[in-house]
């Protein structure tokens, strides 16, 4: 088949789209420079069966999974004319370098959670709010419709925790790789668990424990240990993210009942403890790995984080999960991780869905125009919040895996619309919406681990793309 993944100039970098709070419609985008060869990496148990025998069947709630907001908040997809190639300066902890990589500026992006973003329309005094706080938006029927799931859905997690209540108390404090506890964590870990387990689970408990003092000290060296611009990026992105959660921005209502946020002015916007505590988890972290420094996307992964857990152990999730659970240069200052993993999503699709393959090729669509959002904020910034979090209790319980199992059920749960989507306008339309009103995660999840996927494969394609990515940078340079 043809690979239908852009070819970018220069350093390859696909570049991430970051939305603006103060304009939607402005995209910032950021790309990360070669990092040198990554540290040895730790290793965990790997005792978990490689593929779930769980036959695709029954659809999706068509009103939970396909209603969207209003089409006048839609803004409509370029022509192949209007995607332009622009020059991006890329900030990394080692250099600076120009990289040359498609604009996806003009596609009309969402602001983070999608169905969650308010930032397009006045916020009313009636706002609903979702399991976790963001505000969702959406149609009269559509808000209807949440509201009358989110009551069926909690009253399901309720008695699933239950189950779990029985566990904790017959553990030692740790968690045990069964497949037992493997089908239990892909039913969800109850939120007042989550947070717990995620650190049990990672080995990020155990690097917490054994680094006292550390976080504290990168936190207080950040200024002279991470490189400026990096630091800057990081200010830049902080009030970006998840402006419409209360605990991300103080001047957002919070749930019925709820306590309004405290905040604190330092020369800018009213800050949030939370917003405070996303800076100094960004910052250490730069500190702590020069190659990686910051990339944006771990904004949007950190926050989600500091939903369930404080800043210390934030930091120590987010860690383990980018030296452990991802390829260790994922983020690295090329991307050349992510632009790897996002080859090897382009296969898979190719062979899984070949009508919707067939419809991109066609089209001029490539997979970088709706799954790098996906793969560089591990679904954080487009798919809904409870949604997202039943995603990252597997990865976090089974690997990395699961990003390219559920990239594929998300395509698999639009295949009739991508597939009757007209013109390339008509199938951006489409794809500018995919994930975006998932809410039934039981469904997503049934229908990618439907989906038979080994880790052998994936490593092996992993290798073999990695060698291509390498031979064509090696030759564009060669070309100067």
């Amino acid at each position: 088949f043809e690979r239908n993944v852009l070819t970018l100039r220069r350093a390859d970098i696909p570049a991430f789209t970051q939305t603006d709070v103060t304009n939607p419609k402005q995209s910032e985008m950021q790309a990360k420079a070669m990092p040198p060869p990554p540290p040895p990496r730790r290793t965990k148990p790997t005792n978990v069966p490689q593929a779930c025998e769980i036959p695709l069947e029954g659809k999706v709630d068509e009103q939970l999974c396909i209603d969207s907001p209003p089409a006048r908040h839609l803004p409509a997809p370029p022509r192949p004319e209007a995607i332009q190639t622009e020059r991006l300066r890329v900030i990394s902890s080692n250099d600076e370098h120009l990289a040359s990589s498609p604009s996806i500026s003009e596609r009309g992006m969402d602001s983070p959670h999608s169905i969650k973003s308010a930032s397009s329309v006045p916020r009313q005094e009636n706002d609903v709010h979702d399991l976790h706080g963001f505000i969702i938006k959406g149609s009269e029927k559509f808000l209807s419709i949440y509201s009358g799931w989110q009551k069926t859905y909690t009253k399901k997690q309720s008695e699933r925790e239950a189950r779990w209540a029985d566990i904790i108390k017959r553990s030692s404090g740790g968690y045990e790789k069964s497949a037992n506890m493997k089908k239990l964590v892909r039913k969800g870990i109850p939120n007042r668990l989550r947070g717990r387990v995620w650190m049990e689970v990672t080995g990020a408990a155990q690097l917490l424990a054994s680094n006292a003092g550390i976080y504290q000290k990168l936190v207080e060296e950040a200024d002279e240990a991470a490189r400026p611009e990096a630091l800057s990026q990081i200010e830049l992105d902080l009030h970006r993210t998840f402006p419409d959660h209360p605990g991300f921005n103080a001047k957002v209502r919070g749930p019925e009942g709820s306590s309004p946020p405290r905040g604190s002015q330092q020369g800018g916007p009213l800050e949030t403890p939370s917003v405070q505590s996303l800076r100094r988890v960004l910052r250490a972290y730069a500190a702590r790995n020069g190659a990686v420094g910051y990339c944006q996307g771990m904004n949007f992964i950190a926050g989600v984080m500091l939903l369930f857990l404080d800043e210390e152990s934030v930091f120590w999730l987010l860690s383990a999960l980018l030296e452990d659970i991802l390829p260790a240069d994922y983020y690295a200052q090329d991307l050349i991780g992510c632009t790897v993993d996002l080859r090897v999503f382009s296969e898979l699709l190719a062979a899984k869905y070949p009508k919707v393959w067939r419809k991109f090729t066609e089209s001029g669509v490539t997979v970088e125009f709706f799954a790098l959002e996906w793969f560089i904020s591990i679904f954080s910034k487009t798919l809904p919040s409870e949604t997202v979090l039943r995603i990252w209790d597997c990865i976090f319980f089974e690997g990395y895996k699961i990003v390219f199992r559920v990239a594929m059920g998300v395509v698999g749960l639009a295949e009739a619309q991508l597939v009757a989507a007209g013109d390339q306008t008509d199938l951006l339309e489409v794809v500018q919406l995919l994930g975006r009103h998932v809410l039934e995660a039981d469904a997503l999840l049934k229908a990618s681990f439907a989906i038979q996927l080994k880790r052998e494969e994936i490593q092996g394609m992993r290798l073999r793309l990695r060698a291509e990515v390498e031979k064509e940078r090696r030759e564009r340079s060669l070309r100067g």
